[in-house]
């Protein structure tokens, strides 16, 4: 696992699905019943100034600063808050400085803008001074403040019917990015039907598609775009990012990739089918255009078929590559003519998008078409191939030829060899150990477990296996001294294959293991390495 730098504004990645990688964890988003409950106040004011404060024993965070922002009092829903200003102590960026890894709570409140502010009382003998309810962020990052719509008096009690209220009117804004903070919160607080940290079910799905759909001809793009991610209920066809969890979904499964619902549904394109193939075949920007057509996945609606036909030689590459992953829900369209003929396009987004598609639609008998592009001179093509094959049953003879064929190719090697000893790691026993002494990874990958944990784990596997005379014999003592050495933070712990040493009679490498660590975690664990000298099967899961 390796620390990374992110520039202010950028969201940081955190560890989200099972067993990735990730800078710090977050939990899911609260309901606003909850983030309510939680607050000593609820308030609408209106922003008037923003300044560094010592106040309120923030702790110091690379990259943000506590502030107090001044607030001028609209109206008040929970507690006791005076008329006029009060002052509201929370985080904030600091432009211009780098920040790594943890973000906590903050937020930025423009002056002249209104919000719905959720605050605990800063001091019992200060009744105009509040400060932020928590320090580290949910899913939903900004929870516990809300951009309103307007400067006026709330109209209800109601926490939910408030946010309804305000995020519907900002849908009107004049301001691009307040139309597009509004459909991006509705998506997030409507169930949006991704299993997701950052989802809530506060408004019917139904209603937020309702509301937003009138928005995907905006002649602005980005309103646009943010208004079909949520009539194209953010299927995976839609962001790239997702390709991975998707095909590790419906295909074999990825080390350290959460699994997605397989029986993800479509209801906004299901319903708006007709507007979303208007809008593809319009005049509008290719990117919309483009959207529309993907944001038709997994519906699998003949009447898109005919459409498809058209969007599969249209003059505009991006939306000729949305057509081809569209391709992954008809199987009848997807022939090896039309396939190839995307593989080849002079737009390398189209030959990428090919490799989706065989993916997507687990079109197995096309996978010599991936075997192919993984020779493409584009590196995404290359990628999107890899984890389109990696996606394929090993066992299958045809797909683990391809495995074999690649093996000394840096880019996607590890991950290859991997795929092939998942089921059997001795014939690859050596090949495993040099990942794990060498901690090899690909060059060009997009995230999951790190392969020298995967293949450590591997290994331990096929050393389990094996009699103690075998493990003695001296021909497994490349694997065995991969095993054996301890690297503090190295993301699996040395007592497991203690205990393996113990079980299987090694008592000299079982010595040498639990000196090195001893020495090295920085902590005590001599207790463990006891307890599985006690109890090694335990340990070793027999």
């Amino acid at each position: 696992m390796t620390a990374r730098c992110v520039l202010p504004l950028v969201v940081a990645f955190a560890c989200l699905w099972p067993g990735v990688a990730g800078a710090y964890k977050v939990g899911r988003a609260v309901p606003l019943e909850g983030v309510a409950a939680k607050a000593d106040v609820i308030f609408k004011a209106t922003a008037v100034s923003e300044a560094r404060t010592d106040q309120g024993g923030f702790e110091k965070v690379p990259g943000f600063a506590p502030v107090e922002t001044r607030l001028r009092m609209v109206s008040v829903l929970k507690g006791d808050v005076p008329k006029g200003e009060v002052g509201f102590l929370h985080y904030d960026v600091q432009d211009g400085e780098l920040f790594c890894d943890y973000e906590p709570q903050h937020y930025r409140l423009v002056p002249g803008k209104t919000y719905l502010v959720f605050a605990l009382r800063q001091a019992w003998n200060d009744p105009a001074l509040f400060r932020q309810i928590w320090m580290s962020h949910t899913g939903l990052k900004t929870q516990g403040e809300l951009l309103c719509a307007d400067d006026q008096p709330l109209a209800s009690t109601d926490v939910r019917e408030i946010y309804w209220k305000e995020l519907t009117g900002l849908l009107h804004s004049s301001d691009p990015a307040e139309v597009v903070y509004a459909i991006e919160m509705l998506d997030k607080l409507g169930g949006d039907g991704r299993e997701t940290y950052d989802q809530l079910k506060e408004f019917p799905r139904e209603k937020v598609i309702d509301a937003v759909k009138p928005l995907i001809t905006s002649k602005d793009p980005a309103i646009a775009r943010a208004a079909l991610m949520v009539v194209g209920g953010g299927n995976p066809y839609m962001t790239e990012e997702r390709a991975a969890f998707w095909l590790a979904t419906i295909g074999v499964e990825t080390p350290g990739l959460g699994r997605m619902d397989p029986g993800l549904k479509n209801p906004g394109a299901e319903r708006y089918a007709q507007d979303l193939i208007a809008l593809a075949d319009g005049s509008g920007p290719e990117e919309t255009r483009a959207l529309a057509i993907l944001a038709l996945g997994l519906t699998r609606n003949p009447a898109v078929q005919p459409a498809l036909e058209r969007w599969l030689t249209d003059p505009s590459p991006r939306v000729r590559a949305a057509a081809v992953v569209l391709l992954a829900d008809y199987p009848a369209m997807a022939t090896g003519q039309r396939l190839r003929t995307a593989a080849t396009d002079p737009a390398a987004e189209v030959r990428s998008a090919a490799a989706r598609a065989v993916g997507f639609g687990q079109y197995i008998d096309h996978a010599g078409l991936l075997a192919d592009l993984l020779k493409d001179p584009d590196r995404k093509v290359r990628h999107d191939a890899s984890v389109s094959l990696l996606s394929f049953p090993p066992e299958k003879e045809s797909i683990a030829a391809i495995f074999r064929a690649n093996l000394g190719t840096a880019e996607f090697a590890p991950l290859f060899l991997l795929a092939l000893a998942a089921k059997d790691p001795s014939p690859y026993r050596d090949a495993l150990a040099d990942v794990v002494v060498k901690e090899i990874s690909p060059t060009n990958w997009s995230g999951g477990q790190i392969p020298s944990y995967t293949a450590r784990a591997l290994l331990l596997r096929d050393l389990k296996a094996q009699s103690p005379e075998d493990l003695r014999s001296g021909r497994f003592d490349h694997a065995l001294d991969a095993l054996g050495t301890f690297r503090k933070g190295g993301g699996s712990s040395p007592v497991e294959v203690y205990a393996l040493y113990f079980q299987k009679g090694l008592t000299d490498r079982a010595k040498a293991l639990r000196a090195q660590a001893t020495a090295e975690a920085g902590y005590d664990i001599g207790s463990q390495f006891d307890a599985a000298a006690a109890h090694p099967d335990a340990y070793l899961g027999n």
